[in-house]
């Protein structure tokens, strides 16, 4: 609403201010001029449509006090032109500065972007770090579920890993989740229909944004599983194959794209 009040007045009363020239006898190039310059400034404040006002606002007062100072023949020719420059001034003026504001803003993109990825990049450089120095299976555990969900962005997190006889999915550790809906599914079946099953039977990570998605296509896990809100799935691969999964769980519903799906894989 404020940018709109800004606008207007400047739409208005820069052409206004023009006008009190009509109570002078300067030549009628000078206001032309000057009108030209308040709607290249209207149009700054308040884009096309500021301009265009403008526009409006500068053409009655240029034909009205400073044409007729010509020769009543000369007064249709110089209001025309007067007009179409005027016009073009909004127009043009309303077009370039589009254009510089969406080259700024994909300046700001290209920014946030680089800030990002190098976010990213620190957060994974803190995830190898925690797992250059484990000593003991419990230290890599703590390290992927510590760092590991720092990285991901995530709440919680859980490990498990593939029985000996590739038919079990075994919780080994876990960390922001409560107990009570860990212990039903301290060790579930490959085969079952549940998304961590999914990712490690498939090889691919499974993405979902939000409870009532996982809901849908995992009917197994209605009521019987922590409420939440996104999840990622992503099988853990050894050189052999698969050796079991991750999950990662999420405080309010997401969307992954494809460089946050990359990174969750990485």
């Amino acid at each position: 609403t404020m940018r709109f009040v800004v606008a207007a007045t400047v739409a208005l009363g820069a052409p206004g201010l023009v006008t009190l020239l009509a109570f002078t006898s300067v030549r009628t190039v000078v206001p032309g001029l000057l009108y030209i310059v308040a709607i290249i400034v209207a149009t700054a404040a308040g884009g096309r449509i500021g301009g265009l006002v403008a526009v409006a606002a500068s053409a009655f007062p240029f034909f009205h006090f400073f044409a007729s100072r010509y020769d009543r023949n000369q007064i249709n020719g110089e209001g025309a032109t007067a007009l179409a420059v005027f016009v073009f001034a909004a127009l043009f003026g309303s077009e370039v500065m589009r254009r510089e504001r969406r080259a700024r803003e994909r300046a700001e993109r290209a920014v946030l972007d680089s800030a990002s990825a190098l976010d990213a990049a620190a957060r994974l450089q803190h995830v190898a770090d925690a797992l250059a120095t484990a000593r003991t299976p419990q230290e890599v555990l703590d390290a992927v579920l510590t760092e590991g969900v720092r990285a991901a962005e995530a709440r919680g997190g859980l490990i498990a890993t593939l029985s000996d006889d590739g038919e079990w999915l075994e919780v080994v550790a876990s960390r922001g989740y409560d107990l009570k809906w860990i212990e039903p599914f301290r060790r579930f079946p490959l085969a079952g229909e549940y998304p961590l099953s999914e990712a490690v039977r498939t090889g691919e990570g499974v993405f979902i944004r939000s409870e009532a998605e996982r809901d849908e296509r995992y009917p197994a896990l209605v009521g019987r599983s922590q409420p939440g809100h996104g999840l990622v799935c992503v099988p853990l691969v050894g050189e052999r194959g698969p050796i079991g999964g991750l999950v990662f769980s999420f405080p309010t519903d997401q969307d992954f794209p494809p460089d946050r799906r990359a990174l969750k894989i990485a």
